[in-house]
């Protein structure tokens, strides 16, 4: 991953992930509400170190590709 791409991804997970989405985005893996919900907190407070301490592949391709669909730019 080139810098360019981890500054969006830094920047999407800032500042257009919200609790919501974020929701979403786990729910395939977890199917529980509760739990993605106590994992918020962290996600909030640093979405890469987040997504890489916890191998959270499927979160990390499914903000990947909503940035690629929404043609994001940061």
């Amino acid at each position: 991953m080139e810098y360019k791409e981890l500054n969006k991804l830094v920047k999407y997970c800032s500042n257009r992930v919200d609790a919501d989405k974020f929701t979403t985005f786990m729910l395939p893996r977890y199917n529980d509400e509760n739990y993605i919900m106590n994992l918020w907190p962290k996600f909030r407070d640093n979405p890469t170190m987040f997504i890489i301490a916890r191998n959270e592949t499927e979160l990390f391709e499914a903000i990947m590709d909503e940035i690629q669909e929404t043609k994001y730019e940061g």
